[in-house]
């Protein structure tokens, strides 16, 4: 993934250099460098949250939940009965999702010229 960061190495200060010229100087200091490797760092992290999705899609095939309906309402009487549904997943989808997960970590692990 990307790395980290370091100063770059110690040059000889000239009078009518700045800080700033002197910081941007290395390449890995530039603002697009910088934002380039948090975007990769983000890209990666999707990824791994993809792949997390698509896993749990794969073993759970779908969403159950719990619904409460009111079968008779009769005056002061309720009667109520708890019925399950549940929405199913394609396997597609998780696969789907795993792949693109996959794609995403290696695509953000990769280093670009810039």
């Amino acid at each position: 993934m990307g790395s980290i960061v370091s100063p770059p190495p110690e040059k000889e200060f000239r009078g009518h250099q700045s800080i700033f010229s002197r910081v941007f100087e290395d390449r890995a200091w530039r603002p697009t460098a910088l934002l380039y490797q948090t975007t990769m760092k983000s890209t990666a992290l999707a990824g791994v949250l993809l792949i997390v999705l698509g896993v749990a899609a794969l073993v759970y095939q779908g969403i159950t939940y719990t619904k409460r309906d009111t079968i008779v309402n009769f005056g002061p009487a309720h009667v109520e009965a708890d019925t399950q549904h549940t929405i199913p997943v394609p396997p597609i989808i998780g696969i789907v999702a795993v792949a693109g997960g996959i794609y995403l970590v290696v695509a953000g692990g990769r280093k670009a010229a810039i």
